[in-house]
């Protein structure tokens, strides 16, 4: 036989580009007579799987960078180590015009609420995000006006008639010692957990002497400041309105004069300001003002630990707990907003300080929200399997804190909520640590509904016969240990807020229920039949909602937007199940394990709920024991969190297939402009 007909396992790179067949001789016989350099790869090339061509309609709405043609083997490898980055999208939200001269532009990531609430109202009305536009922001009006969220996304800027004016309620300016202790308690009470700057008793000496006449009107102490903006956050937990926004007004109008002055009066004045605004639901403000904080920290050295020579321990201690506190609670909302930090641990050089447990506890569960949005939302990844490895390593982590706080703090994170301060500790923590491990997984719940919706997901409907592959088992886990993290939330919430006033009243509560409201309604959508297990936990969440909500005729906002989500979570319930109702009559917050068969009419479920605290997918299953019987009797509680993570080719398959593009950002954006990756098909 021809020795020139032989076939051969590799060519040379010049008759790789000639496209011509080579003999492989070193140097080649084609080389030889050209006088050129015969060079072969040293590494072969990895071939994939080609993909369906993206469809014409889809071209138009994402941007793909210049790159080789899949159907060009010989640049392969280029792509290979760019694979990931083969969709970049551009991150913008939403705008609202304020007023001819006024265009407001926010934007918010794919681990906020309102990325979740954007794919609900597509779901729920059927629709699909807006093609063919190339704006570098999409409005995203129609969601935020059809759940009343306008003024939550924008904030007060967002109502003209309601934006930041001065209060017209005189009798507000004479706020009376006593009623000025019960703020200054009610606060000391409750946030004061989060930013202990000062000792409770400091607190009450600061309060005494701004009733000295000499102090009463003086506007050049940064102390004053920050024991008003303590009582305007009591007032606002209190409901009394028009004292609320007068303390807080005045408070701001007295920072003005130090907007330039760096030292830790000026962070600790714009961290409180930042909590104010979170109990108010201004997350837009509340995040501008921890970056105010941040800034000013770093310009006045607090992260390397710069002390001077006539500073006392007290001083010292109280730099180093706000800085901690302001990488907590910047870290806290950015992750919840889905925004990048600007206060990395990474530039802190400064202990921790060891008595503060409860602070100890908040800057670990911080980092393992750095942790989940770096590894999870931020990370191209190249194959699912990689973010559920990810995903189950932060939840391995989030096990062994949640133990670890029955030795620091002596409570648990699930069930059996405790009364008076130390409830109001251990509400912070839980909602905080089920909300974390909700985010961890909510990408993957995500990804059934679009397989669902678009009709990829085998088996997802009944007598499907395309011959498609299942999806990997362990997808339902991570979908399930998505669900159970929000039902623990809402449970956790629910008893807190029926035995402790200080929990009930504290309207940052409501986030929580918002988001793992959201979570439960999102599974509702997608199976109706599996998801009617889900109907309890709503039921629950809105009954709390509405007991949170205000009392007094004089509503605020952060009041009106309690019972507005309230209205939403029972619409969006309503879309699936038309005789749906949380009886708003009866105000009293039933155990979601309770039959509900009286609450759904003749439709009701079949099946008994499962009760709030037990599961199949338990992520504290300590926390179920009584309360006298010891950790360590419990060998077997963590035994899964050694166990390997199944990702057998079996389970792989097309699931490590171009899952490159999977963008997080673009995947779970609010912005129904940006094209999220292309699901995946099946050969």
């Amino acid at each position: 036989m021809d020795p020139s007909k032989w076939r051969i396992s590799k060519a040379c790179q010049e008759c790789r580009a000639k496209k011509i067949r080579c003999d492989g001789g070193d140097p080649c016989l084609r080389c030889k007579t050209r006088a050129v350099d015969c060079i072969y790869r040293t590494k072969a090339r990895n071939r994939t799987r080609r993909v369906s061509p993206v469809p014409t309609q889809q071209r138009h709405e994402i941007t793909v960078p210049d790159r080789p043609s899949k159907e060009n083997p010989d640049d392969q490898d280029d792509q290979d180590d760019h694979g990931s980055q083969a969709f970049e999208h551009q991150s913008v939200a939403a705008t609202h015009r304020a007023s001819p001269s006024m265009l407001l532009q926010l934007y918010y990531g794919p681990s906020s609420n309102f990325s979740i609430v954007n794919f609900l109202d597509h779901q729920i009305e059927g629709t699909k995000p807006v093609t063919g536009s190339q704006k570098e922001v999409q409005e995203i009006g129609p969601g935020l006006d059809r759940f009343n969220m306008r003024r939550l996304y924008f904030g007060d800027l967002a109502d003209s008639a309601a934006s930041w004016r001065m209060t017209n309620d005189t009798a507000a300016m004479l706020v009376d010692r006593t009623l000025a202790s019960r703020l200054l308690e009610r606060y000391l009470a409750t946030y004061w957990y989060t930013l202990p700057i000062w000792s409770k008793d400091e607190y009450r000496r600061q309060l005494a002497r701004l009733y000295v006449p000499s102090e009463m009107l003086s506007s050049e102490n940064p102390d004053s400041i920050i024991v008003l903006l303590a009582m305007a956050m009591g007032a606002s937990m209190l409901e009394e309105e028009a004292v609320a926004q007068f303390l807080f007004q005045r408070a701001q109008r007295w920072s003005t004069r130090l907007d330039e002055m760096v030292n830790v009066q000026a962070v600790q004045i714009a961290l409180l300001m930042s909590h104010f605004h979170t109990e108010r639901a201004r997350p837009n403000s509340a995040f501008l003002m921890a970056g105010i904080a941040a800034r000013k920290a770093v310009g006045a050295g607090l992260h390397k630990d710069v002390t001077g020579t006539a500073q006392s321990y007290e001083d010292v201690q109280q730099r180093r707990i706000t800085v901690w506190s302001l990488f907590f609670w910047e870290i806290w909302l950015c992750f919840s907003l889905g925004r990048p930090s600007s206060f990395p641990e990474s530039e802190i050089r400064v202990p921790l300080p060891a008595e503060s447990k409860l602070l100890q506890s908040l800057v670990t569960l911080a980092r393992l929200m750095f942790k989940c949005d770096n590894l999870v939302y931020k990370q191209h990844h190249k194959s699912l399997a990689t973010i559920w490895g990810a995903a189950n390593e932060i939840r391995r982590d989030l096990l062994r804190f949640a133990e670890q706080q029955r030795k620091d703090l002596n409570f648990g994170l699930v069930g059996d909520p405790n009364t008076g301060e130390v409830g109001v500790c251990q509400t912070i923590v839980s909602t905080m640590y089920h909300h974390t491990l909700a985010l961890t997984f909510r990408p993957f719940l995500v990804l059934r509904a679009k397989l669902r919706q678009e009709g990829t997901y085998a088996g997802a409907v009944v007598g499907n016969d395309n011959g498609l592959p299942r999806p990997p088992a362990w997808l339902d886990t991570a979908c399930e240990y998505c669900l159970d993290a929000t039902k623990h939330c809402i449970g956790f919430l629910v008893e807190s807020c029926e035995r402790n006033v200080l929990c009930r009243e504290l309207n940052y509560h409501g986030f929580f229920i918002e988001g793992a409201s959201h979570v439960l309604i999102l599974d509702l959508l997608q199976d109706r039949a599996a998801g009617r297990a889900n109907l309890p936990w709503i039921q629950s969440a809105i009954r709390t909602l509405r007991m949170m909500g205000p009392k007094s005729e004089k509503r605020s906002f952060h009041g009106i937007h309690t019972l507005g989500l309230a209205e939403n979570l029972e619409r969006m319930a309503r879309s699936v199940y038309p005789d749906f109702r949380a009886t708003p009559k009866d105000t009293q917050v039933v155990n979601p394990a309770v039959s509900t068969r009286n609450d759904l009419g003749e439709n009701a479920p079949q099946h008994t709920p499962q009760p709030p605290y037990t599961g199949p997918f338990m992520p504290l299953g300590l926390d179920t024991l009584p309360s006298t019987m010891s950790p360590s009797a419990t060998p077997d509680h963590f035994k899964d969190m050694e166990e390997p993570i199944d990702l057998t080719p079996v389970d792989g398959g097309w699931w490590n297939s171009d899952f490159a593009t999977a963008d997080m950002e673009a995947f779970l954006s609010i912005d129904p402009n940006l094209a999220p990756y292309q699901l995946p098909t099946y050969p």
